[in-house]
Parts: structure tokens; C-alpha cells; sequence
């Protein structure tokens, strides 16, 4: 799975909203679609795990939808940035995409 500019600035985006809201939720799908010319989308986020291993491997691989995302072969692209907030919390954002 390779990178997308796009992609990847929407998931700077979120995770960086996130860690400034100090709580966790998904953007708006249709907006990433439509911005990054996208023919579909998806999005894992996660708060809370100290490491990127801990965040794959105990949140999202555990977790049936994340891991459809991950999985999916549909998905060829990919953006995934953490942001650091208040208190040292890490929220994720993992927004895939296909064309």
C-alpha cells in the first residue's frame, strides 16, 4: 500500500483536531472522498496507546471493523499521522482511500 498526499494531510488533520479536543472521533468520510478524489474511503482512528505497535496490535488488529481497513484489499493507498495532546494522550488518525 503506498502513500497519498491527500490522504495523508487529512489524517495530520484529525489528529491533530483530536489531540486538541482531547477526545477521539471520525471526520467527516464524504469530505475526504470528494477532496482527495477518492472513489472510497475508510478511517481507524485510536486513542490512548503509547506505541504505534501497541495501537495496531491491541486496538485496531482486535477490533473487527478496524481490522477490515486494514485488510481491505480495495484499499491502495493510505495517510497515517499521531499527534501528541494535553497530558502526553496520543490520538491516531489511519485514513485509506482508493481511486
Amino acid at each position: 500500500m503506498g502513500t497519498n498526499g491527500c490522504l495523508q494531510r487529512k489524517a495530520v488533520k484529525q489528529a491533530q483536531r483530536m489531540a486538541r479536543a482531547g477526545r477521539m472521533w471520525h471526520q467527516d468520510l464524504q469530505r475526504v472522498l470528494r477532496d482527495c478524489d477518492m472513489r472510497v474511503v475508510g478511517e481507524n482512528v485510536a486513542q490512548g496507546y503509547r506505541t504505534g505497535r501497541a495501537t495496531v496490535n491491541r486496538g485496531w488488529m482486535r477490533s473487527a471493523g478496524h481490522r477490515q481497513n486494514i485488510l481491505e484489499p480495495d484499499f491502495r493507498t493510505m495517510g497515517l499521522a499521531a499527534r501528541q495532546g494535553t497530558g502526553g494522550r496520543w490520538y491516531v488518525a489511519q485514513v485509506f482511500g482508493a481511486r
